[in-house]
């Protein structure tokens, strides 16, 4: 029996595909955080605004906040594996008992977690990126055009990134893998 890296080369490519997923994975989580940590920054503008503002204004914020359900609503409807802190679907993946389109998910959980997030709805920053780092890895298998048993090691490899990345613990993710 043949094992997926019982070669030098094998080894090396494995290697640089799972560096390729963690690189990956740190740039699309950079660009989430700075991105959370932006809204956060704003909000409290924002409260300072509504509260000067009268009841218009505030009207008008409900307005928002109901549109922002609405979007999150339809992305959902679009993307049903984008939904919730992403942790059980990247389990459920790796068990071989549902598929993701790495592409979509990523991009919804993405945009999808900063509304969200960024209005201050109820939802970490852990769980959504240990789905967006899978994401990574299921895409950088498939644009490599690797067997199952690798995507199964770089979704992995994402998922670890993903957590280490969102909460500044490489080890964190190497235990979580």
């Amino acid at each position: 029996m043949r094992l997926i890296a019982d070669d030098r080369s094998s080894r090396r490519r494995l290697f640089a595909g799972g560096v390729l997923v963690g690189v990956g994975t740190g740039c699309v989580i950079a660009f989430f955080r700075w991105a959370l940590q932006w809204s956060e920054n704003l909000r409290p503008q924002l409260i300072a605004f509504l509260q000067e503002g009268g009841a218009l204004v505030l009207f008008g914020w409900v307005l928002l906040l109901f549109a922002a359900a609405w979007v999150l609503a339809r992305i959902v409807a679009l993307e049903p594996m984008s939904a919730g802190s992403g942790i059980p679907q990247v389990k459920g993946i790796l068990l071989g008992e549902m598929r993701m389109r790495w592409l979509r998910v990523l991009v919804a959980k993405v945009f999808g977690g900063i509304l969200a997030i960024g209005l201050g709805m109820s939802l970490g920053r852990e769980g959504p990126s240990v789905q967006i780092g899978a994401c990574v890895g299921q895409g950088v298998s498939e644009l490599r055009h690797k067997p199952r048993t690798v995507e199964r090691l770089y979704l992995t490899a994402g998922a670890g990134a993903g957590l280490a990345a969102a909460f500044n613990a490489p080890l964190a993710g190497v235990i979580f893998c």
